[in-house]
C-alpha cells in the first residue's frame, strides 16, 4: 500500500496545472478523475478510485491548482489519523481572499453568508497551523478511514448536477466536531480569473461530456 496519494478532481484541461503535475511524477501516486461530474464522483466514482489505488492517506485537489512539492510536504508533515489537514489557495488572480474560514460555517447550504474567509496576508503572517472550518479541496488530506467515514458527497440541483463538494464535506466535519487544520506553507496557486459559479470563459475548459470519463494513474 502507498503511504499517500494525491487525487485530482479533473473536469477541465488546464495547461498550467498540467505542467505543475508533471513535476510530481515518481514522487507520489497521482490519481486523476477525468471527465466526471461532482454527482458522478459522489455516486461511487471517488470510492472506486480509493479502492483501485489503496493508500494510508489521500490528499484531494481541484484541477485548477498549481500543486508543488513544498506544499504537499507541508501538509503531509502535519497529517493525523483523526483530523482533516488542508492546504489552501487564493480566490483568483486578483482576489487574495483564501478558501479557509476564521469561524464555523453558518447554515447548512453553501450560500454567501455561510463563510467568513481569511485573506492571504492574514494566513501567511500567522502561525504554522491554525484552525479552520472550511477545506476547499486544496490538498484536503485525510486518512483512508476518515474518507470512508466522510465519503465524497455534494449538493444537487433540480437537474441532477452536483456542486459544492467542499462545503458538503466541511459541514459534515463541523457537525461531527472533527477539527480541520490549515497549514500555512500548504499554499497552492489558483489558476482562475473570476470567482463565480460559472467560470470566466478564460478558465472554462471543460472536458466533461467531451471525453470518456476515466480514472487515470499518472
Amino acid at each position: 500500500m502507498n503511504d499517500a496519494a494525491l487525487i485530482i478532481l479533473k473536469p477541465r484541461q488546464i495547461a498550467e496545472s498540467e505542467a505543475a503535475l508533471a513535476e510530481l511524477a515518481s514522487w507520489l501516486p497521482v490519481v486523476e478523475l477525468v471527465g466526471y461530474t461532482e454527482a458522478q464522483l459522489a455516486d461511487g466514482i471517488f470510492k472506486a478510485a480509493l479502492d483501485l489505488h489503496p493508500a494510508d492517506f489521500y490528499l484531494v485537489a481541484s484541477d485548477d491548482l498549481l500543486v508543488r512539492w513544498p506544499a504537499l510536504d507541508a501538509v503531509l508533515d502535519r497529517r493525523q489519523d483523526d483530523c482533516c489537514v488542508t492546504g489552501y489557495c487564493q480566490f483568483t488572480h486578483t482576489d487574495w481572499r483564501v478558501n479557509v474560514t476564521r469561524r464555523p460555517l453558518r447554515g447548512d447550504r453553501p450560500e454567501r453568508g455561510a463563510y467568513d474567509f481569511l485573506s492571504y496576508h492574514e494566513l501567511v503572517s500567522g502561525p504554522p497551523v491554525r484552525r479552520t472550518w472550511f477545506t476547499g479541496m486544496s490538498l484536503t488530506c485525510m486518512s483512508a478511514a476518515m474518507w470512508e467515514e466522510f465519503p465524497f458527497g455534494c449538493y444537487q440541483d433540480g437537474h441532477g448536477r452536483g456542486y459544492a463538494s467542499d462545503f458538503h464535506l466541511s459541514r459534515r466535519l463541523q457537525d461531527a466536531e472533527v477539527p480541520v487544520q490549515v497549514v500555512r506553507e500548504g499554499f497552492c496557486y489558483h489558476w482562475r480569473h473570476e470567482q463565480t459559479h460559472t467560470n470566466d470563459p478564460r478558465d472554462n475548459q471543460l472536458v466533461v461530456g467531451a471525453v470518456t470519463p476515466e480514472i487515470r494513474l499518472r
